[in-house]
């Protein structure tokens, strides 16, 4: 994490960036509403207001992107600060990637296979861009492999691992569509 919000001002501002975090905007103007009202949020005067129908941006990276830009944004340059959200989830990808492989094969391996993901130049440059790529590589990830610990478990912890890949999976859906295809990774 460190090292992706250190390197966020290697890349320019990209074409949808700007749209993103504007959109980012209005979703942190609303969760400042809910922090004040949640009645006068939860209405239809704040949910048109804010949550409009004919806005296409996925609401879990608009708010991911807004908590993210209001707290770990503080501590970068003003042109990274919508992208924390986006060195987050990456971070947690790498992480979990490390853990995992490590595992099943030992540290070198997970090391290898983390520095391999991260030191992508196209993964590494998409892992800083508050954009949609990366976050839903990640919770893809995370989700996938979210079910295959829970598939290695047994009884309840089994289907508490089974129930954070259903929400690692909501939160990809609510990021971009592609993580429709998670299932038919993991049913097989």
């Amino acid at each position: 994490l460190v090292v992706l919000m250190a390197t966020d001002g290697m890349y320019g501002i990209t074409y949808d960036e700007p749209i993103y975090q504007s959109k980012s905007i209005q979703a942190l103007e609303w969760l400042r509403l809910f922090a004040i009202s949640p009645a006068l949020a939860a209405s239809d005067y704040g949910v048109d207001r804010y949550w409009q129908a004919k806005d296409q941006h996925p609401g879990f990276f608009k708010l991911l992107t807004a908590g993210c830009g209001a707290t770990l944004g503080r501590l970068v340059a003003y042109n990274a600060t919508w992208r924390t959200g986006t060195n987050l989830l990456a971070a947690l990808c790498v992480a979990a990637l490390c853990g995992w492989v490590s595992g099943l094969w030992g540290r070198a391996a997970g090391t290898v296979a983390a520095g391999s993901l991260l030191l992508m130049p196209r993964v590494f440059a998409h892992c800083h861009l508050a954009a949609l790529d990366s976050p839903v590589m990640s919770l893809s990830f995370l989700a996938v492999v979210a079910s295959w610990v829970a598939c290695q478990r047994a009884g309840r912890s089994a289907w508490g691992w089974a129930a954070l890949a259903g929400v690692l999976w909501g939160l990809g859906l609510g990021t971009k569509l592609n993580a429709f295809f998670v299932p038919f990774i993991v049913f097989p």
